[in-house]
Protein backbone atom coordinates (compact mmCIF):
# COMPACT_ATOMS: atom_id res chain seq x y z
CA UNK A 1 0.00 0.00 0.00
CA UNK A 2 1.20 3.62 -1.01
CA UNK A 3 2.11 6.32 1.57
CA UNK A 4 -0.33 7.82 0.21
CA UNK A 5 -3.42 5.34 0.32
CA UNK A 6 -2.15 4.58 4.32
CA UNK A 7 -2.30 7.99 5.37
CA UNK A 8 -5.73 8.43 3.73
CA UNK A 9 -7.10 5.20 5.37
CA UNK A 10 -5.71 6.76 8.80
CA UNK A 11 -7.51 9.70 8.09
CA UNK A 12 -10.46 8.00 7.50
CA UNK A 13 -10.41 6.15 10.64
CA UNK A 14 -9.54 9.13 12.61
CA UNK A 15 -12.51 11.05 11.20
CA UNK A 16 -15.08 7.84 11.90
CA UNK A 17 -13.68 7.55 15.54
CA UNK A 18 -13.67 11.62 15.80
CA UNK A 19 -17.59 11.13 14.86
CA UNK A 20 -18.06 8.53 17.33
CA UNK A 21 -16.83 10.20 20.15
CA UNK A 22 -18.51 13.04 19.53
CA UNK A 23 -21.43 11.19 20.05
CA UNK A 24 -20.48 9.36 23.12
CA UNK A 25 -20.54 13.20 24.48
CA UNK A 26 -23.84 13.57 23.74
CA UNK A 27 -24.71 10.34 24.76
CA UNK A 28 -22.99 11.15 28.49
CA UNK A 29 -24.66 14.18 28.33
CA UNK A 30 -28.04 12.98 28.18
CA UNK A 31 -27.72 10.18 30.68
CA UNK A 32 -26.33 12.47 33.60
CA UNK A 33 -29.38 14.95 32.32
CA UNK A 34 -31.28 12.21 33.83
CA UNK A 35 -30.12 12.77 37.44
CA UNK A 36 -31.43 15.61 39.50
CA UNK A 37 -28.87 18.37 40.44
CA UNK A 38 -28.91 17.75 43.71
CA UNK A 39 -28.20 13.92 43.41
CA UNK A 40 -25.20 14.71 41.28
CA UNK A 41 -22.57 14.45 44.34
CA UNK A 42 -20.01 11.64 44.51
CA UNK A 43 -17.25 10.13 46.89
CA UNK A 44 -14.64 7.70 45.11
CA UNK A 45 -12.18 4.99 45.92
CA UNK A 46 -9.69 8.25 44.71
CA UNK A 47 -9.62 10.85 41.77
CA UNK A 48 -10.14 9.38 38.70
CA UNK A 49 -13.66 10.99 37.82
CA UNK A 50 -12.61 14.35 37.42
CA UNK A 51 -13.22 14.40 33.63
CA UNK A 52 -17.22 13.93 34.59
CA UNK A 53 -16.95 16.61 37.10
CA UNK A 54 -15.31 19.23 34.69
CA UNK A 55 -17.31 18.63 31.26
CA UNK A 56 -20.45 16.59 32.46
CA UNK A 57 -21.43 18.29 36.11
CA UNK A 58 -21.01 15.61 38.35
CA UNK A 59 -19.45 16.85 41.63
CA UNK A 60 -16.62 14.53 42.98
CA UNK A 61 -16.62 16.15 46.50
CA UNK A 62 -14.35 13.74 48.31
CA UNK A 63 -11.79 10.81 47.54
CA UNK A 64 -10.85 8.35 49.96
CA UNK A 65 -7.44 7.88 48.37
CA UNK A 66 -6.70 11.41 48.19
CA UNK A 67 -4.33 11.58 45.28
CA UNK A 68 -3.29 8.95 42.45
CA UNK A 69 0.07 9.36 43.87
CA UNK A 70 -0.87 8.54 47.46
CA UNK A 71 0.04 5.46 48.76
CA UNK A 72 -3.01 2.89 49.46
CA UNK A 73 -2.77 4.01 53.26
CA UNK A 74 -4.17 7.00 55.00
CA UNK A 75 -4.53 8.47 57.74
CA UNK A 76 -8.00 8.38 60.32
CA UNK A 77 -7.94 12.13 59.70
CA UNK A 78 -8.57 11.73 56.37
CA UNK A 79 -11.16 9.39 56.59
CA UNK A 80 -12.70 11.51 59.47
CA UNK A 81 -12.23 14.11 56.63
CA UNK A 82 -14.45 12.27 53.88
CA UNK A 83 -16.68 10.97 56.35
CA UNK A 84 -17.53 14.64 57.10
CA UNK A 85 -18.08 15.59 53.99
CA UNK A 86 -20.17 13.07 53.08
CA UNK A 87 -22.40 14.13 56.22
CA UNK A 88 -22.11 17.62 55.32
CA UNK A 89 -23.49 17.18 51.85
CA UNK A 90 -25.79 14.42 52.87
CA UNK A 91 -23.91 11.83 50.25
CA UNK A 92 -25.97 8.97 49.39
CA UNK A 93 -23.65 6.56 47.54
CA UNK A 94 -19.84 5.95 47.49
CA UNK A 95 -18.53 4.12 43.94
CA UNK A 96 -15.57 1.94 44.87
CA UNK A 97 -13.90 1.24 41.95
CA UNK A 98 -12.35 -2.49 40.50
CA UNK A 99 -8.97 -1.22 40.50
CA UNK A 100 -8.55 0.18 44.04
CA UNK A 101 -8.20 -1.22 47.37
CA UNK A 102 -12.38 -0.91 49.55
CA UNK A 103 -10.95 -1.32 52.91
CA UNK A 104 -11.03 2.19 53.81
CA UNK A 105 -14.68 2.58 51.77
CA UNK A 106 -16.12 -0.10 54.06
CA UNK A 107 -15.06 1.67 56.96
CA UNK A 108 -16.88 4.66 55.89
CA UNK A 109 -19.87 2.86 54.61
CA UNK A 110 -20.05 1.31 58.31
CA UNK A 111 -19.73 4.64 59.81
CA UNK A 112 -22.26 6.61 57.71
CA UNK A 113 -24.59 4.23 56.27
CA UNK A 114 -23.90 5.44 53.00
CA UNK A 115 -24.48 2.92 50.02
CA UNK A 116 -21.42 1.53 48.52
CA UNK A 117 -21.58 0.58 44.55
CA UNK A 118 -18.58 -1.38 43.33
CA UNK A 119 -18.05 -2.42 40.21
CA UNK A 120 -16.73 0.92 38.96
CA UNK A 121 -13.89 0.46 36.13
CA UNK A 122 -12.33 4.04 35.52
CA UNK A 123 -8.98 2.84 34.98
CA UNK A 124 -8.62 -0.25 32.41
CA UNK A 125 -10.50 -1.30 29.73
CA UNK A 126 -12.00 -4.80 30.17
CA UNK A 127 -11.14 -7.38 27.68
CA UNK A 128 -12.09 -6.83 24.42
CA UNK A 129 -13.79 -3.37 25.35
CA UNK A 130 -13.67 -0.39 23.15
CA UNK A 131 -13.11 2.74 25.00
CA UNK A 132 -17.01 4.21 24.10
CA UNK A 133 -18.33 0.86 26.08
CA UNK A 134 -16.07 1.10 28.83
CA UNK A 135 -17.12 4.97 29.37
CA UNK A 136 -20.89 4.48 28.93
CA UNK A 137 -20.59 1.53 31.25
CA UNK A 138 -19.34 3.72 34.30
CA UNK A 139 -22.27 6.55 33.22
CA UNK A 140 -24.56 4.17 33.65
CA UNK A 141 -23.33 2.69 36.74
CA UNK A 142 -23.08 6.33 38.24
CA UNK A 143 -26.90 7.52 36.87
CA UNK A 144 -28.67 4.37 38.23
CA UNK A 145 -27.20 5.01 41.37
CA UNK A 146 -27.36 8.56 41.58
CA UNK A 147 -30.82 8.72 40.22
CA UNK A 148 -32.89 7.98 42.78
CA UNK A 149 -30.95 8.92 46.23
CA UNK A 150 -33.72 11.27 47.57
Amino acid sequence: MSFIRQTNLILNIFSSYKSELSGLTGQVSDLISTVPSQNRKLITTHESLGYLEAKFGLQVLSTIIPDLDSSNEISPAQLVDVIKVIEDNNVKVIFIESEAPSVYAETIVTETGIKAVEGLWVETLKEGQKYPEFLISAVELIVENLRNTD
